[in-house]
């Protein structure tokens, strides 16, 4: 089998991350994965991780024979204070054609298969979480000492990877580290490259003026396993998320996580602590890192816990998906 990967995102998105570790997986399965490679030919299925108008469009003239499968990386709320309101406003009739094209949809979370079940896909769902690398991402505290060393870094470590946007909720990240200046809190992704993203003066003053917070920017995926392993909590303060791979990279370097109340994160309750605002936030941090004996027990159980998003259990799903999109395609076609 030989499948395309459409990503078509920067070397920093979640997007590429989990494409790369599929792509990874799949390959030692024996399929032959070529990625935006649009000039490519004897493809088999095309898989979109990201719906860009412009690749999916294009896709749709050059592989307009091949069945199409999709996975949820993006929602009208993930384009919100990155575009024009106008364009964000436009997305979902967007987004109800491309998921209309598509012969299967991989969703990652209840609240995007509720959604898609009301705009009548029912039949095209797939509930299919995103894959960790667990060769990449497992507790190795060396790696964390480099981390740190590098850095400058002496206190503990409060950790949130995202790119530095308002949706991200770096704001609050930051408000919160006003309150905990006991501690060293890092951010690590680049700011988006978008001129019309909302707060963008105010984002580059803080990642300048704030004392006791750390933007190292975009690490490589290689670099990610580092910065895991150098905190001694992780934190995802988002308002939106399709699913919040991060948090289950965190959870694989037995890293306690504290995310905000959002129906989409409902995949990490049997491991994730919730807050609902600053002054919350603020309080499970501190609670968790000045006893060390309810960190590492919450610690073991976000490892123990997250085991079931391994990428070996995805790919073993992922392959059948593909071996039904194709047959059914070929039933078509006939």
């Amino acid at each position: 089998m030989k499948v395309l990967f459409v990503v078509s995102a920067g070397a920093d998105s979640g997007i590429t991350t989990s494409a790369k570790t599929l792509a990874s997986k799949l390959e030692e399965k024996g399929i032959n994965v070529e990625t935006d490679n649009f000039d490519g030919t004897g493809f088999d299925l095309v898989h979109f991780h990201n719906p860009l108008p412009t690749t999916f469009f294009f896709s749709n003239i050059a592989f307009r024979k091949l069945p199409f499968v999709c996975t949820t990386n993006m929602t009208s709320r993930e384009l919100d204070g990155l575009l024009p309101k106008p364009l964000v406003k436009l997305s979902p009739k967007y987004l109800e054609f491309y998921y209309s094209r598509c012969d299967k949809i991989l969703c990652t979370g209840s609240q995007l298969i509720n959604e898609l079940k009301e705009k009548g896909f029912e039949d095209k769902i797939v509930p299919l979480a995103l894959p960790v690398d667990e060769k990449m991402f497992h507790q190795n505290k060396k790696l964390g000492e480099e981390f740190k060393k590098k850095h400058g870094l002496r206190k503990k470590i409060v950790l949130s990877i995202a790119s530095v946007q308002k949706r991200k909720g770096v704001f609050d990240f930051v408000e919160v580290a006003k309150q905990l200046p006991e501690y060293n809190f890092v951010w690590v992704g680049a700011v988006p490259p978008f001129k019309t993203m909302s707060g963008r003066r105010r984002i580059k003053k803080i990642m300048k003026e704030q004392k006791n917070v750390l933007f190292p920017g975009y690490c490589s995926y290689e670099e990610l396993a580092s910065a895991y392993n150098a905190a001694d909590l992780f934190v995802s303060p988002s308002y939106s998320e399709t699913f919040g791979l991060t948090i289950v990279e965190a959870a694989f370097c037995k890293l306690p996580v504290i995310v905000r109340n959002l129906e989409v994160l409902d995949n990490f309750k049997d491991f994730a602590v919730y807050f609902n605002d600053n002054k919350d936030l603020a309080e499970k941090i501190s609670s968790i890192l000045k006893n060390e004996k309810e960190r590492k027990k919450l610690g073991n159980l976000s490892f123990e816990k997250s085991q079931k998003f391994s990428a070996e259990n995805h790919v073993k799903k992922l392959i059948k998906v593909y071996d039904e999109a194709i047959k059914e395609n070929k039933e078509k076609q006939e």
